[in-house]
């Protein structure tokens, strides 16, 4: 990598999230050591406006994921294990207890009995038709 600089909110995020102030060449090390999570790349939308995706670099002996842009060689910012429990800017809220839906639910039959009646009628259905075919074969009728 070329000359690496870093932006003013990776080393306030770096003294927060690491422990101390961060040094390009302490930057640089843990790059080298890190594993490629993501490659950056500088893209264009369909209406020519450009996109940059920053590239990430976890280093499991710190425990961070540090962003960088790949085409400028800024270090962006510093993602840590902590940030994983915070709240994301806004407050935990209870949600309210739901009141009893004062409508019937809406359902085809009456009631539950007429339910199971009609699932099980084309089974008698059936049952009744095998019974009554196999009883005029029995008997040698033929049925068309």
């Amino acid at each position: 990598m070329e000359k690496l600089t870093l932006s003013k909110h990776f080393c306030q995020r770096w003294q927060k999230r690491v422990g101390n102030w961060p040094t390009i060449d302490a930057v640089r090390h843990y790059m080298t050591q890190s594993i490629v999570v993501q490659g950056g790349k500088s893209l264009v939308t369909f209406n020519g406006t450009p996109h940059r995706v920053l590239a990430l670099y976890w280093c499991p002996e710190i425990e961070t994921i540090m962003a960088v842009d790949t085409v400028q060689n800024v270090a962006v910012t510093v993602y840590s294990r902590d940030m994983v429990d915070r709240p994301r800017g806004r407050k935990a809220r209870k949600k309210p207890a739901r009141k009893p839906d004062r409508r019937q639910p809406v359902s085809r039959y009456k009631d539950n009995v007429a339910d199971a009646q009609r699932a099980s009628l084309p089974l008698a259905l059936r049952a009744a038709a095998v019974a009554r075919d196999f009883g005029a074969r029995a008997s040698g009728e033929r049925r068309i």
